[in-house]
């Protein structure tokens, strides 16, 4: 074989031992690693690899549809970086393998991953495999049972009035029930509250299967109801079936190495019977065989699904997928239009590797790698990375940080002229201060008071959310309170504790658009993408009992705030349409943001992305600042996560029917967590009005017009519309 007598497998990531480490280095042929370590370890230390990369004949990329959006343009721009460093020690005959169960546009996201291997790229990069798709899946399944588990079904009677059979839809008379998750202290006041929790069902679920010995794997979204749902169980275990509690545990990162082998081996074996976990499970740990899914609300995206929904019945064992609804208008939708899932196509995966803020953290860890080269034959530097790479080289050589020859600083490049950049200011470690993972590359640490143990580690960027001082934290189910948090340290102090509540953050997040890149003119509306501004801040946090989601109190502190700038979409309301919903003496404010909670839905359904890849503006009772007539969602993240790219080119009008479906289809008359009202909102869904949404006018913006004028209106019949005024 290719290897010979000498065949060595071995891992090499951050949790890899020093010893073992030059071991590795000096004797494996087949090392199993991920994009972090190639990007901190192995690429800014080549030399030390050279033995390897100049022999390497193979790089296979597992579960490709995992690198998308911001963590996918990281991902590109490291593999570029790898294609670059073989091609300066003349290896180029290196094969890519990329591997996805649930990959819709596998050749597009190859050449997205790979800019070099692109056919037009080949002649100059040196790598001229031609690309093969294999796409038969050949594998072998069971029967697998898919639920629904929806906690907010209402109860169905039809109205007496409404008897004609030829009725599509009849009108139900109910009260609205909210989940746990979604209950608040106000909101519209035709709402009636109830205890009903998908997370508390989801527990009560696990842990009736763990009874009846059935091995189980619950995916959560967060870390926080992983180990609430987590927290459910083994209560619910310990008064029944005491023995039980401590074969279920919660599985996620942040744990240390040594707890995520212990849980993996305990899975494996059997001894564990069930897990909460996120994400983190949902990819290549092998944990056995499984026999039933849960999954607390929809994942995201129909990709996401089926990939938690396959870790139970491997080999062509028969198989059970409970899917818990939230009460949320993505959930709900879902719940009423089960084809979406069952019959739609799994979403396309979209990354940008020409995102400007990440190319040129890789532009500088290109620099001290090797030396950067640019002209127009084989090799040039600017074939490996997408377009705009240059233009980062151009700006390190103004500012210094690289050193041309030669070269005249200012003047332009011109084909057939070679520059010629080494590094100069970068730091040799600057790979070490880019993070690839999250929007800031600082953590917070959790330290046990008063052993002071490490039990928790969060990214800074999203610590706010989860640790402030009185906030309560679970970590395998147990409950602590933060006590205080040392921000220049990046080090807070927790104690444990039995309470019998959970806290929530609250925050607002101010966003000014400006510089639209694309246009999409509508009659009811013009739409745009371009950048954005975001301001987020946070000022306090409330308490809420278990189960119920009372509240409990509020409270108030100061943390530093976070300013960046990403992108957006905004739609305008036409001023004759805002006319109109004042005339009806309706609030414009309250329509736009149950507005916004529905962009934001349909966004998450036609891109796929993660619950926080996207966001949007949320108006509070107190709100004075005048803010624009327009529809907004906007990228989570510096510099952009592509989701709002992807949702534009998906199409605006496509986007707002989903959206205004989700709104019609929904039987409640001011609004309900299963249309307008967001568990997310951090304003806690106060001003938000259905009824606004439901005025004609409002309706022509969220849908555009065809040319014969004419639209549906809510009750079923037809109406015309003048659409001929000026937007």
């Amino acid at each position: 074989g290719w290897f010979g007598d000498s065949l060595c497998c071995r891992t090499y990531d951050g949790d890899t031992a020093d010893k073992d480490r030059k071991e590795t280095v000096r004797d494996a042929n087949i090392i199993l690693t991920n994009p972090d370590t190639l990007h901190v370890s192995i690429l800014p230390n080549h030399q030390t690899w050279q033995r390897y990369l100049v022999n390497l004949r193979f790089v296979v990329i597992d579960e490709a549809h995992m690198y998308r959006g911001k963590f996918g343009a990281h991902v590109s721009c490291i593999l570029s970086r790898l294609c670059r460093a073989c091609a300066r020690l003349k290896n180029t005959s290196v094969q890519f393998l990329c591997f996805s169960a649930t990959l819709p546009n596998p050749t597009s996201h190859f050449y997205k991953l790979l800019p070099a291997l692109r056919p037009e790229m080949q002649k100059r990069s040196g790598f001229q495999a031609p690309l093969t798709c294999v796409n038969k899946d050949g594998s072998a399944r069971g029967t697998r049972m898919f639920v629904f588990w929806n906690p907010n079904t209402r109860n169905q009677q039809p109205d007496e009035k409404d008897d004609e059979p030829n009725k599509k839809r009849k009108k139900m008379k109910s009260d609205v029930k909210v989940n746990l998750e979604t209950s608040k202290d106000q909101g519209p006041k035709d709402v009636k509250y109830s205890s009903r929790s998908a997370i508390y069902d989801t527990a009560i679920l696990l842990s009736t299967l763990v009874k009846q010995r059935v091995r189980t794997l619950a995916f959560c979204k967060i870390r926080k109801l992983a180990e609430m749902v987590l927290s459910y169980t083994q209560k619910d275990l310990r008064r029944s079936s005491s023995g039980l509690a401590e074969k279920v545990k919660a599985y996620r990162a942040g744990y240390s190495k040594e707890s995520r082998r212990n849980l993996e081996k305990g899975l494996f074996t059997g001894e564990i019977l069930a897990a909460t976990a996120t994400c983190a499970l949902e990819l290549g740990v092998d944990i056995g065989s499984l026999d039933c899914t849960l999954l607390l609300g929809y994942p995201g995206s129909i990709a996401s699904m089926w990939q938690q929904a396959g870790r139970s019945g491997r080999s062509a064992r028969n198989s059970l997928t409970i899917m818990t609804l939230f009460s949320s208008p993505v959930d709900q939708y879902i719940a009423r239009n089960p084809e979406f899932i069952f019959k739609g196509e799994v979403e396309g995966v979209f990354l940008d590797a020409s995102n400007s803020i990440v190319q040129k953290q890789h532009a500088q860890c290109a620099a001290v790698e090797f030396p950067i080269v640019l002209h127009d034959g084989v090799g040039s530097d600017d074939v490996y990375f997408e377009e705009g790479f240059l233009g980062h080289v151009l700006d390190m050589i103004k500012s210094g940080s690289v050193l041309e020859r030669p070269f005249e600083a200012g003047s332009e490049v011109q084909n057939g002229e070679v520059l010629h950049c080494i590094s100069s200011t970068i730091s040799p470690a600057i790979s070490h201060s880019i993070s690839i993972r999250a929007l800031n590359e600082e953590s917070i640490q959790v330290l046990l008071v008063p052993t002071m143990e490490m039990i928790d580690e969060l990214p800074r960027s999203r610590a706010f959310f989860e640790i402030f001082p009185g906030s309560i934290f679970m970590n395998q189910g147990t409950e602590f309170m933060i006590v205080t948090l040392d921000l220049e340290q990046n080090i807070a102090h927790a104690k444990e504790v039995k309470v019998d509540y959970f806290t929530k953050c609250r925050d607002h997040t101010d966003v000014d658009v400006y510089n639209a890149t694309r246009v999409q003119e509508r009659s009811t509306g013009t739409a745009r993408y371009g950048q954005c501004s975001v301001h987020v801040q946070w000022y306090g946090y409330t308490k809420r009992k278990k189960y119920t989601g009372e509240l409990i109190s509020v409270h108030d502190h100061i943390l530093p705030s976070h300013k960046y700038k990403t992108w957006a979409i905004w739609i305008e309301i036409p001023p004759v349409g805002v006319h109109q919903i004042r005339k009806e003496e309706l609030s414009i404010t309250e329509g736009i943001h149950a507005a916004h909670h529905l962009l934001v839905a349909s966004l998450r359904l036609h891109t796929g992305c993660d619950a926080n890849d996207v966001n949007t503006e949320h108006a509070y009772p107190e709100q004075q600042r005048i803010r624009p007539h327009h529809l907004l969602a906007f990228d989570n993240s510096v510099g952009g996560t592509g989701t709002c790219e992807a949702g534009f080119k998906c199409g605006v009008d496509k986007i707002l029917k989903t959206a205004l479906d989700m709104v019609q289809q929904c039987d409640c008359k001011l609004g309900c967590p299963g249309c307008i009202l967001d568990p997310k909102c951090s304003e806690h869904n106060q001003v938000v009005n259905k009824q606004v949404i439901n005025c004609e006018s409002f309706i022509l913006t969220m849908y555009n017009m065809h040319s014969t004028g004419r639209f549906v209106h809510p009750d079923g019949c037809q109406r015309c519309f003048d659409t001929s005024y000026e937007t």
